[in-house]
């Protein structure tokens, strides 16, 4: 039974990362310097090199011991690494952005490995860690609903959850822009997008909203502590540094995401 991408990063903490170079400028070091800071053992693969990030430098997996994952950076090291993952016994090969060999992937997949391709194993933990942290809170909080971009990916995720109080603020700046000939057509507009992502969201969700503006800062709070919230997550916002250190003044713990 193959495991999941977030099941991947959660069971194995060892990372070989072959074509990993000792530049802070590209994008693999930035990779390798954000798994390290998140708990995971990483295994610089560079013949070139003689330690990266602290790190030991292998001139090849084959010479590396204990790695789980096999990062791969490198497009014309992909079939080599994969077939040196095999024989080294690792769990997973994982191809990084724009890498992919479908024959090794076969062949790995034969042997009895996992594989990940053409995906960052960086933005991929980070989406594992904005899932943890949506799981483990009781109370979610979307500050500026109308620049949320990427709203249909993150209900997506949203799924997952079963315990789990979503409050939306609806931007009053935005609204303004729409044509009125009477009081309250703003506030119907803003309804008609509550109800959107009410259709959108399963059953066992809670959803809380609050359209008009004023006290969002006192809402939110009397929200959170009548759902007994350990936790405010806070989508990462055009306001959302503004609405954190506003309602951290209150006591309340916010991690923004």
């Amino acid at each position: 039974m193959r495991m999941e991408i977030l099941e991947i990063l959660s069971a194995y903490k060892t990372v070989a990362l072959v074509g990993l170079s000792a530049d802070s400028s590209t994008q693999s070091y930035k990779v390798a310097s954000y798994l390290k800071s998140n708990g995971y053992k990483i295994i610089p693969v560079n013949p070139a090199a003689y330690d990266i990030l602290d790190e030991k430098s292998y001139g090849s997996v084959g010479e590396t011991k204990g790695a789980e994952i096999v990062c791969i950076f490198n497009q014309e090291e992909a079939e080599a690494a994969v077939n040196q993952a095999i024989a080294k016994k690792a769990k997973v090969v994982w191809m990084e952005l724009g890498i992919k060999n479908e024959g090794a992937a076969e062949k790995a997949r034969e042997a009895g490995l996992d594989v990940v391709m053409d995906k960052s194993i960086m933005i991929e933990h980070k989406r594992f860690k904005e899932l943890e942290l949506i799981e483990k809170a009781k109370t979610f909080v979307v500050p500026i609903i109308t620049e949320q971009e990427n709203m249909p990916e993150l209900l997506e995720r949203l799924k997952e959850c079963t315990k789990l109080v979503l409050i939306f603020v609806v931007d009053k700046s935005v609204l303004n822009y729409v044509p009125t000939g009477f009081a309250g057509s703003r506030i119907n507009i803003a309804q008609e997008v509550m109800e959107d992502i009410r259709s959108r969201l399963p059953q066992n969700i809670i959803v809380k909203d609050f359209i008009e503006w004023g006290d969002w800062y006192d809402k939110i709070e009397n929200i959170a502590r009548l759902e007994n919230a350990d936790e405010i997550i806070m989508k990462k916002s055009r306001m959302s540094d503004e609405f954190s250190s506003k309602l951290r003044e209150k006591g309340l713990k916010v991690t923004v995401i």
